[in-house]
Parts: C-alpha cells; sequence; structure tokens
C-alpha cells in the first residue's frame, strides 16, 4: 500500500476538511479572543464544542477498525502454511 493510501485510509478528505476547519476556526476564536481582547461569549465556545465532538468518537471508531485490521494482517502472517 502505497503512503497515500494510508494517508487516505486513516484520514479521508472530508474529515481532513473538518478538522482543518476546526483548526482554522479554533484559531480565529483564539487570537480575537486573547490578541484582539474581544470578550468570548459561550455561543462560540459550545459552536467549538459541537464542532469537535465529532472528531472524537471517529477517531475512536476508526483506531478500532484499523487495530483490528492489523491484529487479522498479523494473524495471517502467523498462521502455519
Amino acid at each position: 500500500m502505497s503512503n497515500d493510501d494510508r494517508q487516505r485510509l486513516l484520514l479521508p478528505v472530508i474529515v481532513s476538511g473538518y478538522i482543518g476547519a476546526f483548526i482554522l476556526i479554533g484559531g480565529l476564536w483564539s487570537y480575537s479572543t486573547f490578541v484582539l481582547k474581544m470578550p468570548s461569549d459561550l455561543k462560540y465556545s459550545a459552536f467549538l464544542l459541537t464542532f469537535a465532538l465529532p472528531i472524537v468518537p471517529w477517531f475512536c471508531f476508526r483506531a478500532m477498525q484499523v487495530f483490528r485490521s492489523l491484529h487479522r494482517y498479523n494473524a495471517r502472517e502467523n498462521t502455519p502454511k
């Protein structure tokens, strides 16, 4: 499997865009809060939490799939021929 295929397996394009948008919005929010000294409302924090919550279960689900696949692959190599 090529390196590009591995990256797409672990991090599909849609999820990469979702994470990139989360990082961008989080960076803009922290810049406006800490550098521009704008007050942070609770609704913006709630938006960031709502935006981040689907990512955590997806990574947990995907990690279980990858570990199961690795386990099957390693078990296949260890079987006698």
